[in-house]
């Protein structure tokens, strides 16, 4: 997750990580809808409270080759406004 631009992640001892995605970039319904299309299933936490925002969700931690799964079909659905962003100007 480290690898893509204007993604965080927040560690802790749970199987999950809350990712929180650049506030300037897709809102976590967004990103998850995209990432649905890829058969990776991610979790809108923005429900669960209005401190976390509509810019975070969780992803499972799982084997080594569904994580970088997770990370690829993440970093596409994140570009997929940049790119956007870039071909208007």
């Amino acid at each position: 997750l480290r690898s893509i631009s204007g993604v965080e992640h927040v560690s802790g001892n749970a199987n999950y990580l809350l990712v929180h995605l650049d506030a300037r970039g897709p809102e976590a319904k967004t990103v998850i809808t995209r990432c649905r299309a890829e058969n990776i299933f991610l979790r809108d936490v923005s429900p669960m409270g209005r401190d976390l925002g509509r810019h975070v969700l969780r992803t499972a931690v799982k084997d080594g080759k569904s994580n970088a799964l997770i990370v690829d079909a993440l970093e596409r659905a994140c570009a997929f406004d940049a790119l956007a962003r870039r071909w208007a100007s």
